[in-house]
């Protein structure tokens, strides 16, 4: 059976490397040929086309709530520092700091109800709840603050939320397709 395979083989190679291709054959290589370009052109190419549209829009979602993220959490630091002066000032707190405080949280919050519909992995549903969880507990601890001795809590919320923003932000630079390495935070 081996050698007649082997020879059928030989005997179609010797065929079409003549040096004359029967015309019928070089008719039929030629519709092949157009209908496998056709198909490229008019299905193929359109479908990678697609996808890589969607994933330019994926990426350019990401990178707009990295943007946001960012900004609103630089603002949460500034305006809880602001807190954290007042009260080592001995001066008399401002509710409308406190206030400010708990709407950059709330902001925070609502940027990552909308993230958490992008995350499909266990592990960066993970890292959602736990960055969720350290600003709730942010929120608790700015609302008794009052004193000096409650700044110590004030800074470890502060500190969790600095941890979890930066695994969040390194869960969406790798959603995104990004190879970026950026700097630990250690947990103390």
């Amino acid at each position: 059976m081996e050698k007649g395979l082997r020879g059928l083989y030989g005997r179609v190679w010797k065929f079409l490397c003549r040096e004359k291709m029967p015309i019928w054959l070089s008719l039929i290589l030629a519709v092949i040929t157009g209908v496998v370009a056709y198909s490229g052109t008019y299905f193929l190419v359109p479908q990678v086309n697609y996808q890589l549209r969607i994933q330019e829009i994926r990426t350019q979602y990401i990178i707009e709530n990295v943007r946001a993220i960012n900004e609103d959490t630089r603002t949460l630091l500034s305006t809880t520092r602001q807190l954290a002066k007042t009260i080592l000032d001995g001066s008399r707190i401002d509710e409308k700091n406190k206030q400010d405080i708990l709407d950059d949280i709330t902001q925070l919050q609502w940027r990552i109800i909308d993230l958490d519909l992008i995350f499909s992995d266990n592990a960066d549903k993970h890292t959602i709840i736990m960055y969720r969880s350290s600003l709730t507990e942010l929120r608790r601890s700015v609302e008794k603050t009052n004193k000096r001795d409650d700044l110590d809590d004030l800074f470890k919320k502060l500190e969790n939320v600095a941890v979890s923003s930066y695994n969040l932000l390194s869960a969406l630079y790798k959603l995104a397709g990004f190879d970026i390495s950026i700097s630990p935070i250690s947990e103390r």
